[in-house]
């Protein structure tokens, strides 16, 4: 049941902030607040208890009022907000257009499909108008299609037991739509979406807050990009993780002893696979029964300080297993009990997790356990001093899996209750290991799961439990892709060769190897072994080529990374970010950018095909260099020793071209520009420093390349593909001219070069 908002009451403008009375059809009174903020960030609060409203720490605008007859208008800088006093409606407005507004549409017996804004017994509930044309995505890691109409969605944190359902990870009540509007339920409550929803409104977008105040953040831009680099600017700001984490990471569920540990550490060595992080999972380094105590199975891992030391040696950082749950078994359990520092039920009990009786992987699954109360600061700071031993043993970082399973019966410390707390601990238990490793480290980086608003400021994550499979390989990237389009982490992973299920055959495992390497972040895991070399000599060429590939593109990866810091543009973009014009991008979520330039489109089928759409430009193919033009299909047949990769037209890709064995060890650098068009300037970033490259043509015949600081590479060259012949080049260098064209050594890191052709 639900009572319908009848009309504003009263108003007034107060220190530039609108405020007033809203009357319900039963008389009762809710207060209403508008704000406004920089770069057209608008907030509307409707509350029955203004103490329960909060602030933020962004700049106030004063809002501008007048009044045309009916009408109220508040502005901003070229947008509006109109508001109708009774029947109460409200409208947002970019120059002269409403793109945003209360729906009002009703059925035959004149009753409205569902309530423009109510209040329910819980919460609130509303509906905004959609046009037919108008398409919405967001509200986070959901592995349903990215474009979002015809669905719901519960923003409700879940272990989403694989990518196959309508359970999220990291679900987000944020979204947007490509009319130019977006919206953040500002709440850690439960919310639910209906989206174009055949079952409640066709032609609407149907919401339920359960929050006992209802908090929107309104974000009016251009593109996607504006909207999300605004929801940024009230969420805060994205992170980058350390350069060692975009190499490749190793794991698997599990590796049993120091024995199996160290045979692959080894083995990637001998064999040349480049990787830099091996993840040891939970009931493999951790006493079974006992987890998470941070105490090492000592008769499985008799020496752990010997086992780091000895994979450090050998060029490796160390990932460990954690969730945030204490076995009753656990010594630590009896110290957290006496302490206060577990969750409790309404009743002042402690609340215990309840694993699932079935084993997992020839394991019976732990005893009950409780459930850290993070949001006590004793009991926070208690939980990250469990950490810092490992830390100074050597230990690098941890996978924080879990988090989802807090229970809606529970009283925190800080007096939220479970419906309240739920969503927010996932952020919570990720941020506190988050801050000890960057405490301890200097650089901070969890490997996390569960995500809620803020996650963003915690790398990295990664999709959960993915089917091996090939359906599970792609539902796991249009997860990804989701993620992204919700402000997600700037850089995001799956489990390469999926989590679970029977091993994968050969070409499966390939096919995911060169779709995984070419993500943003990169780790092979799963309950069998993702080691190239099981899958035979094929699987390891392919891998290992496709590994030295992601190395030679670290620079790439991680400028865009820094980048989208500034820009809160991911790393891995779906094509609507890119191109936000474009008739079809928007229905495209098998393929993806990979920073600005790449085009990836992997192979999710047995057979060695693949239909690949290119967004507007011309693209060229990465293997062959050969010429395509955009805003068109294309039928592929593909080898089983590559995937489809296209390079826009006028890119400038640096590649590394010395690889070591992990991104310690990476040198030389070359400088490709991609059949130059117009002009360029590009900045790339690194540990070891910054390159700056921009070309221009002086005339038709003459093309200027400038590079700047091209880092600490003893070596550097520059290709410049499309470019065949060379009738003057000054300064004079050593050049040859290739198939695919011009590749001279340059001199000094910062060179000016003229190319007559």
């Amino acid at each position: 049941m639900y009572i319908k908002v009848k009309r504003l009451r009263e108003y007034k403008i107060e220190n530039g902030i609108f405020s007033g009375i809203l009357e319900l059809e039963d008389q009762t009174l809710l207060g209403i607040k508008i704000t406004l903020y920089e770069n057209n960030i608008w907030r509307l609060q409707i509350y029955s208890d203004k103490d329960k409203t909060s602030n933020i720490n962004l700049p106030t605008k004063s809002i501008e009022i007048k009044r045309e007859d009916e009408l109220i208008k508040l502005s901003g800088i070229q947008t509006e907000l109109i508001i109708l006093s009774e029947p109460f409606f409200f409208g947002f407005k970019k120059g002269d257009k409403l793109v945003l507004s209360l729906d009002n549409h009703r059925n035959v017996g004149l009753l409205h499909l569902t309530p423009p804004l109510a209040k329910k017994e819980r919460g609130f509930c509303g509906t905004f108008s959609l046009s037919y044309e108008e398409k919405i995505f967001g509200l986070g890691e959901f592995f349903t299609p990215c474009e979002k109409h015809s669905q719901f969605l519960e923003i409700w944190v879940n272990d989403a037991y694989g990518t196959f359902t309508q359970r999220a990870y990291k679900p987000l009540p944020f979204l947007w739509s490509t009319r130019g509007w977006g919206i953040l339920f500002n709440t850690s409550y439960k919310t639910r979406h209906y989206i174009a929803y055949p079952y409640k409104n066709l032609v609407g977008y149907y919401w339920e807050d359960l929050s006992s105040n209802l908090d929107l953040f309104i974000f009016l831009g251009k593109d996607p990009k504006e909207i999300i680099q605004k929801y940024h600017a009230v969420t805060g700001e994205p992170e980058i993780p350390p350069f060692w984490s975009f190499g490749l990471w190793i794991s698997r569920c599990y590796y049993w002893n120091e024995e199996e540990v160290l045979k692959v550490a080894r083995t990637l060595r001998e064999k040349n696979i480049p990787c830099d992080v091996i993840n040891l999972d939970g009931r493999a380094w951790l006493r079974h029964g006992y987890q998470t105590d941070f105490q090492w199975d000592l008769e499985r891992f008799p020496d752990p300080k010997r086992l780091i030391s000895e994979l450090k040696e050998l060029g490796f950082k160390i990932c460990l297993w954690e969730n945030p749950y204490i076995s009753e078994k656990s010594p630590l359990f009896k110290e957290a009990e006496e302490k206060g520092f577990f969750l409790r039920d309404l009743k002042g009990n402690i609340k215990k997790i309840k694993w699932v009786p079935e084993e997992f992987q020839g394991l019976h699954n732990p005893p009950l356990a409780g459930i850290v109360d993070l949001t006590n600061p004793k009991a926070k700071e208690w939980y990250k001093d469990l950490h810092r031993p490992l830390l100074r043993m050597g230990v690098d970082t941890f996978k924080t899996d879990f988090g989802e399973e807090i229970p809606e019966d529970v009283i925190a410390y800080n007096g939220m209750r479970g419906d309240e707390l739920h969503n927010y601990y996932a952020f919570l238990y990720n941020q506190t290991v988050y801050e000890v490793v960057k405490e301890e480290k200097g650089e901070g980086i969890v490997w996390g799961r569960s995500g809620y608003i803020g996650s963003h400021k915690i790398p990295v994550q990664w999709a959960g439990d993915t089917e091996s499979s090939y359906e599970g390989m792609f539902t796991s990237l249009r997860g990804g892709l989701s993620y992204m389009l919700s402000g997600g982490n700037l850089l995001w992973a799956h489990d390469l060769g999926g989590f679970y299920g029977a091993k994968p055959n050969s070409k499966l495992y390939i096919r995911w190897a060169e779709f995984a390497l070419l993500n943003s972040l990169t780790r092979a895991h799963g309950t069998t072994p993702r080691e190239p070399w099981e899958f035979g000599k094929e699987a390891e060429v392919v891998f290992k080529k496709f590994t030295y590939l992601r190395y030679s593109l670290l620079f790439y990866l991680y400028s865009f990374a820094v980048l989208g810091k500034k820009t809160s543009v991911p790393v891995m973009r779906p094509l609507i970010l890119e191109f936000p014009d474009d008739y079809l991008s928007p229905f495209i979520e098998d393929e993806y950018l990979l920073g600005e330039d790449l085009l990836i489109a992997p192979v999710f089928k047995e057979e060695d095909e693949r239909i690949v759409y290119l967004p507007p430009g011309i693209w060229y193919s990465f293997w062959e260099k050969e010429r395509f033009e955009g805003g068109k299909v294309y039928n592929l047949t593909v080898a089983l020793h590559r995937i489809p990769i296209f390079v826009r037209e006028g890119a400038i890709i640096p590649r590394l071209l010395k690889i070591g064995r992990n991104t310690e060890e990476i040198k030389d650098l070359l400088i490709e520009v991609w059949f130059p068009k117009n002009q360029q300037i590009k900045n790339f970033y690194s540990p070891f420093g910054e390159l700056s490259v921009n070309y221009k043509y002086v005339d038709k015949d003459y093309l200027y390349i400038q590079v700047k600081n091209a880092t600490e590479h003893k070596n550097i060259y520059l290709h410049v593909l499309g470019i065949n012949e060379v009738k003057h080049l000054e300064p004079l260098e050593e050049y040859k001219i290739t198939p695919y064209g011009l590749v001279l050594k340059l001199k000094d890191q910062t060179t000016n070069v003229l190319i007559e052709f």
